[in-house]
């Protein structure tokens, strides 16, 4: 697990990289010589919750290599980390989560943003980074 900074709006963040196969990518969905997808859930540092997906795809493109991020947050992906249960105050928490909305998309927008070219800084080729989507979830999403 990583723990990043992501401004006042989300707080302290942690990042749990997974198989892509969690996030719905089979072992042939990605040709490993030309691409590949970092996938992660995120959630709270300091509070078992689980607020979204994301996954970085990264494919080589003429003179370095491209990355595209999806961010998936609130609504249906708020859930508790493993081991954990939804007592009262995890509920009040969880409740607020469930309804993030277009400031907190901004932020992570941002902070992707930020993060990518601090990679880029020392990295040996160009990284072009395109922040392709950020789906906040519905408040009373059923599926």
């Amino acid at each position: 697990m990583r723990e990043s900074q992501h401004g006042s709006s989300l707080g302290e963040l942690a990042i749990q990289f997974v198989h892509p196969d969690k996030l719905g990518f089979s072992d042939n969905s990605v040709d490993p010589d030309e691409a590949t997808a970092i996938c992660a859930t995120v959630g709270l540092s300091r509070v078992p919750l689980g607020w979204g997906h994301l996954v970085h795809y990264v494919r080589r493109v003429k003179g370095g290599a491209e990355m595209r991020s999806r961010f998936w947050m609130g609504g249906k992906y708020v859930a508790p980390r493993a081991g954990a249960c939804l007592n009262d105050e995890l509920e009040t928490v969880a409740e607020g989560l469930r309804r993030l909305g277009d400031g907190h998309a901004r932020a992570v927008v941002v902070h992707c943003s930020q993060e990518m070219n601090h990679l880029a800084a020392f990295l040996r080729r160009p990284l072009l980074v395109r922040v392709q989507s950020v789906t906040v979830a519905p408040v009373h999403e059923d599926s």
